[in-house]
Order: C-alpha cells, then sequence, then structure tokens
C-alpha cells in the first residue's frame, strides 16, 4: 500500500523541523491507522453448513422465485465450494460479486441430481454473495448449504 501524498509531504516537512513537536505525524498517523488495518485485516478460511428456508415473504425475483443471499468477504487467490440441496425444491446457486455483476451459476451438480455446486477460484478480493433460489417459482422449503473458503496460494 502506498502512502498518501499528503502524509509524505507531511512526514519530509515535518523532517526538515527536526526538534519540534511531532504531534503532527502522530496525528496523520492516527487518522490512517484505521485505513491501514482495514487492508492488512487478514480473511479468514471458514467451513460452515447453513440450514435455511426459502418461504412466503422472502425477497423474490422477477419472475416470482424466492431468494436468499449470503455475503463474505475473500481475500485474493482464495477457492470458494458452495454446494445446496433441498429436497423440497430444485435449488440454484449463484455467485456475484460486490456490485451485484454475475460470476458463476449452476443448476445442477450433473445428471440426474438437483444438487447445487460452485467451485470457483476468487481472483480478486472482496465482499462477495451467495443467492440461492428455486429453479421454479414459487420454489419454497428447507435447504442445506454447505459454504468452504480456503487459500489456494
Amino acid at each position: 500500500m502506498k502512502l498518501p501524498e499528503a502524509l509524505i509531504r507531511l512526514l519530509s516537512w515535518e523532517r526538515r523541523r527536526a526538534g519540534r513537536p511531532r504531534f503532527l505525524i502522530l496525528l496523520a498517523l492516527s487518522l490512517l491507522i484505521p485505513e491501514l488495518s482495514a487492508c492488512t485485516r487478514p480473511v479468514r478460511e471458514f467451513s460452515e453448513t447453513i440450514e435455511g428456508r426459502l418461504e412466503e415473504g422472502d425477497t423474490t425475483l422477477d419472475q416470482g422465485e424466492r431468494y436468499d443471499a449470503f455475503e463474505f468477504e475473500a481475500a485474493p487467490g482464495q477457492r470458494l465450494i458452495a454446494e445446496c440441496e433441498s429436497e423440497a425444491f430444485d435449488p440454484v446457486l449463484h455467485l456475484l460479486d460486490a456490485r451485484d455483476r454475475p460470476l458463476a451459476y449452476n443448476d445442477d451438480l450433473r445428471f440426474g441430481t438437483t444438487t447445487a455446486r460452485l467451485n470457483e477460484l476468487l481472483e480478486e478480493g472482496g465482499i462477495y454473495r451467495i443467492v440461492i433460489r428455486a429453479h421454479e417459482p414459487p420454489g419454497e422449503g428447507a435447504y442445506r448449504l454447505r459454504v468452504q473458503l480456503r487459500s489456494e496460494r
């Protein structure tokens, strides 16, 4: 991470004023530290199972499909594996970036099954969203979502 230009100028100005109070540097660093810690915050690996339910009252898409969405943060180079099963409906998984742009989609893992699975290498770090919906509207009932995020690098 590069230091902001204003801080670089402040540091060089303070060096020229050797022996004078250094509170300006401390003030500038105190304002910068939250930004630095946010940039260096480690993104953890995790493996979780979520028991959810699509039901009346859930948000719907244009075609009337109910959906649930789960947000997570990933570091560059982490792999996402998400798998969704339901006995009540045929689940579909979507992976979206922070701007809700579609990155991946899966309806059926393989012929003859209704399990949906995503296995994606996330090249960029940031916030992502997994969306679960039913293949056919309205789609409701219980589902099990297994999500794993692990480092590849």
